[in-house]
Parts: structure tokens; C-alpha cells; sequence
């Protein structure tokens, strides 16, 4: 019999995103636990679930080179940027653990995109000249 089709990346997320609260024992994971389980999760896929992730965010947010992408994501989840990361609010900070896993999701949805993993590029290294890091 042929093997079957590996899952989506994206499938297992999703479970994990919607049961983690029954694994952690906890109504809301933190987003320090949600970052233990996406990294274990790119891991376990020989690191190629956050392939482009860093490169994304940066474009997202429009500066953070030098930061972690988990740093990165907590300010995209925050809704700030890297320079103002202090003034996110109590309840945003609250949801950020869940947030993550929607902010992964949707960079594999746009990354998986004709043309997206380039244009990102594209802006990635537009924001890298701007900065005159190349």
C-alpha cells in the first residue's frame, strides 16, 4: 500500500491551538507556553514549520531584525511594535499564548500564496536597505 499523504501542518495546529488548554490544565495558555509547544512542534518537523516566519514578521511589523521571532510574534499579538512592547495591555497579554497560534496559521496560509514567499522577500530586504543593513 502507497504511504499516505503527510498531514497538514496547519490540521495539527489547529487541534493543538483548540486542545492545549486541555493539556496545560489551564482556561488560556500563556504565551510562553504556546511558544514551547510551536517550537517543539518546528522541531519535530526538522524546522521547517517557521521557515520565512522571521523574515514575515519583520514585514509585518517594519523593523525587528535583530529580534527572536517569538519576540517578534508577542508584538504582533500585542497589536506594538518592538519599541513600545510596555504599553500592551493586561488583556492582551492575557490572549497572546492563543493569538500565536493564529498568527502561525495565518503565515502558512500567506506564505503558501503564489508569489508570497517572494514578495515578502522583497519587502524584507526593502526594509533592510531602508536601514542600510545591506
Amino acid at each position: 500500500m502507497p504511504p499516505s499523504e503527510p498531514p497538514d501542518h496547519r490540521d495539527h495546529l489547529r487541534w493543538l491551538a483548540e486542545n492545549l488548554h486541555r493539556v496545560l490544565g489551564s482556561s488560556e495558555p500563556s504565551f510562553d507556553n504556546a511558544v514551547a509547544f510551536v517550537s517543539g512542534y518546528e522541531a519535530a518537523t526538522g524546522y521547517s514549520l517557521l521557515r520565512d516566519f522571521h523574515a514575515w514578521l519583520v514585514v509585518q511589523l517594519g523593523e525587528g531584525y535583530q529580534f527572536h521571532w517569538s519576540f517578534l510574534a508577542h508584538c504582533v499579538t500585542l497589536n506594538v511594535t518592538p519599541g513600545n512592547f510596555a504599553d500592551a495591555n493586561d488583556e492582551a497579554h492575557r490572549q497572546a499564548g492563543t493569538a500565536l497560534f493564529a498568527l502561525v496559521l495565518r503565515h502558512l496560509d500567506d506564505i503558501n500564496i503564489p508569489d508570497m514567499r517572494r514578495s515578502t522577500y522583497r519587502a524584507f530586504d526593502e526594509l533592510r536597505r531602508r536601514d542600510g543593513l545591506v
